[in-house]
């Protein structure tokens, strides 16, 4: 999850122009929520045109997150493993040294 939290981080602070894409999304969908509309056909229809593109914002912010988190979660668990092989491998010697 930490890893996640700063790759959106990185991904905001390796440009300025992208962070005010972002903040410009979040706004455009804040402003949205905290209207008072009714959802009727046409109304909905329109609102999801113009939100396609603050959400595609926040899915590219997602989706770099997501790829970074599994980088990092891939080598933690190739470093437990190999971890948990050196101690085995310490241990089985350890036994043939008390025979």
């Amino acid at each position: 999850m930490l890893a996640h939290e700063l790759a959106h981080a990185e991904y905001f602070l390796d440009s300025p122009e992208r962070l005010a894409q972002v903040e410009a999304a979040q706004g455009a969908i804040e402003a949205f929520r905290s209207g008072n509309r009714r959802a009727i056909k046409p109304v909905y229809q329109n609102v999801r045109r113009r939100l396609r593109e603050p959400l595609a914002v926040l899915a590219a912010t997602e989706a770099h997150a997501e790829s970074v988190e599994a980088i990092v979660l891939r080598e933690l668990t190739k470093e437990r493993q190999s971890q948990t092989a050196m101690l085995r491998a310490s241990a089985g010697g350890d036994a043939r040294e008390r025979r």
